[in-house]
């Protein structure tokens, strides 16, 4: 974030009250900064507070300065803090300053040093960088955009300020926005992995699968990274066109990626069959996340007495969601900013039996955590519907219509599957009412999807225009977070104007931040249509609670079935089809029959209410019986 000194004045200015000595001791200072030889100017600021002059404040930020461009972020705050005090007029010490408690993950304190820097020169790009940088990190998006847009006006060439910009406008949805940041980056360097990453995240965003991967290659040929890796096996999820060789390909890319991360020594865990385990969760979404739906239910509900749970929540930004959550576990380890190293220490002093990632190949994972095999045994759920590619976790927690015994899909984990859906739904408890059916008013049928754009591959287009196409009356709503974006809505009109289906048929919801107002969307919808290959989880269970069956598509991967583990917990399977022409016969005949689609419609709270699918407490039991059985296995084998 800029140089060791990036504006104000240079170390040797101003600087005629000190001795002769400690002028000359500056100026080689200064003239090692200027040829870019950090440890030579740091020995001489060294001399100068050990031998020369100990209360120096342009020595004292100078080595601060310098210790900060080697990354000793603790040392430098120490000397800039000292600098500051004595020199508090100058903006650069503040800046940097600022600079080494946001690498500290002290944000708060080094807004208010961005903000004096700010105040004394109102022109420092890098002063509004940084402020961008801490205020993104405080959860205020809105400012940190406005500083970050400061930072660029003043400095246009520089490519940091778009580079953050671009992941505040990429979050926010503003995908077309986010992408020109990118490509302005990516125009100034083209070598920067990171930038391609980001720019890639953004086309997969819009529906550009194939532009996508091309820059998450492009990143792993340049830096390759575990956060890379995770883009393109995610991305890959989304395809309808994946080969079980390319999927295979890519998981052992990433695997031979984490082979050079060191196994730590194995746990001295007691292996007592029947004591007391010791369960930690570890991911990302405690938060606001359709994740945390899922966990909630299970932290709920676990048997306290045959199990301690711990949660390290990696959460930036904690909400409401995550204070609710944090209130139903005795042990919570708040590990966001933390390295790998750190976390890995509190897991082994809290003694965890069983560790679980809950992320997968999803954002925000530690799976180069998991490849340390930090704890006994370690079990992947939730957040991704495929294999880690990790030999260090040991299972993957399923069901035996996600994973059947003879399922395809490979593996790196040993499957573990529940005999009842490995997803537990928690409704909200202000949940509005399913309300009439919408063709009952509109005379049509409205079919609808609330899924996200990167789900819709060409299949699901051409799945849902084959309905569309069969019942010329209907229309379908979408309600997606590029349902503002022009471009992002254009690209997916056109696919279906390829197959028949005019953009006058189709109906876009922007998303809404208010759950309830998300909810009371489906009341506008008589029949949801899931995606495929990647079938909706989430948006399925939403829709079911709010009166509207689900027609979802079967194949053979696991992010394809979930509307068949879904739907077959309520006695459903008829609207799981095996072939696309099920697909369609499935919708017709929920269509064409208004009596049987009311009935339905009134009845499905009902029916989800007295299913598993809400049942916390078996739920509980069936994932503390697969731990347990976990367990002993392994005290077996430890025997």
């Amino acid at each position: 974030m800029g140089g060791a000194r990036g504006f104000g004045k240079r170390p040797g200015e101003k600087t005629g009250k000190y001795p002769a000595p400690v002028r000359q001791a500056l100026a080689a200072a200064a003239r090692e900064l200027a040829a870019g030889r950090w440890l030579e100017a740091g020995d001489h600021y060294h001399r100068i507070l050990e031998s020369l002059q100990p209360d120096c404040p342009e020595a004292l930020a100078g080595l601060g300065g310098v210790l900060l461009q080697l990354e000793k972020y603790a040392a430098a705050a120490h000397l800039l803090e000292r600098a500051v005090a004595l020199q508090p007029g100058d903006g650069e010490t503040h800046r940097q300053l600022g600079t080494a408690l946001i690498k500290l993950s002290r944000p708060q304190e080094a807004a208010t040093h961005f903000e004096q820097a700010i105040a004394l020169s109102p022109t420092s790009a890098p002063a509004h960088n940084g402020l961008a940088l801490a205020l993104q990190a405080l959860g205020n998006s809105e400012q940190a955009a406005v500083h970050f847009r400061e930072a660029m006006a003043l400095n246009p060439d520089w490519i940091e300020p778009p580079y953050h910009l671009g992941w505040i406008l990429l979050n926010q949805g503003q995908l077309e926005a986010a992408g020109r940041c990118y490509e302005t980056v990516l125009a100034a360097r083209p070598d920067l992995a990171g930038a391609h990453t980001c720019l890639g995240i953004v086309r997969q965003n819009q529906g550009e699968a194939e532009s996508a991967l091309v820059h998450y290659r492009r990143a792993l040929e340049l830096a390759p990274d575990a956060a890379t890796h995770t883009c393109l096996l995610l991305s890959l999820q989304y395809r309808d066109d994946l080969a079980p060789e390319q999927w295979c390909a890519a998981l052992a890319d990433f695997a031979h990626f984490c082979r050079t991360i060191e196994r730590e020594e194995a746990p001295p865990n007691v292996p007592d069959p029947d004591r007391r385990l010791r369960i930690g969760y570890l991911g990302p979404d405690f938060r606001t996340h359709s994740c945390a739906w899922f966990i909630e239910p299970l932290l709920a509900a676990h048997d306290r007495q045959a199990f301690e749970i711990f949660c390290y929540a990696d959460v930036l930004v904690p909400d409401a969601v995550t204070a609710r959550l944090q209130k139903l576990v005795l042990h919570w380890r708040p590990t966001a900013g933390e390295p790998d190293e750190a976390v890995a220490r509190q897991i082994r002093s809290d003694r965890i039996d069983i560790l679980v990632d809950l992320a997968g190949h999803t954002s925000g994972n530690r799976l180069t955590l998991f490849a340390r095999k930090v704890a006994p045994l370690q079990v992947s759920w939730l957040g991704f519907p495929g294999s880690t590619g990790l030999s260090a976790i040991d299972y993957r927690l399923s069901d035996r219509w996600l994973s059947p015994p003879e399922t395809p899909e490979f593996f790196a984990e040993a499957l573990w599957n529940l005999e009842r859906p490995v997803h537990c739904y928690r409704p909200h408890p202000q949940a509005p009412v399913a309300g009439a059916l919408p063709a009952l008013t509109l005379g049509r049928i409205t079919f609808g999807s609330f899924n996200k754009i990167t789900k819709i591959a060409p299949a699901t287009v051409e799945l849902w225009a084959a309905v569309l196409t069969a019942l010329p009356t209907s229309r379908l709503m979408l309600k997606t977070l590029q349902a503002g974006e022009p471009a992002a809505r254009q690209r997916l009109e056109a696919a279906f104007i390829r197959h028949g289906i005019e953009p006058g048929r189709i109906f876009w919801l922007e998303t809404l931040p208010d759950p309830l107002d998300h909810l009371a969307c489906y009341q506008q919808i008589d029949i949801a249509l899931d995606t495929y290959p990647y079938n909706g989880a989430t948006t399925t269970l939403e829709a079911l609670w709010m009166g509207v069956p689900v027609i979802s598509l079967v194949g053979e991967r696991t992010a394809s079935r979930y509307g068949l583990s879904l739907l077959s917990a309520l006695g459903l399977q008829s609207l799981a089809a095996a072939t696309p022409e099920e697909f369609v016969q499935a919708a017709l005949g929920l269509a064409t029959d208004l009596e049987k689609l009311c009935k339905l419609r009134n009845a499905l709270r009902g029916r989800m209410q007295a299913s598993v699918l809400c049942d916390e407490a078996n739920f509980a039991q069936a994932v503390e019986s697969a731990f347990r059985q976990m367990w002993r296995l392994w005290c077996k084998r430890r025997s």
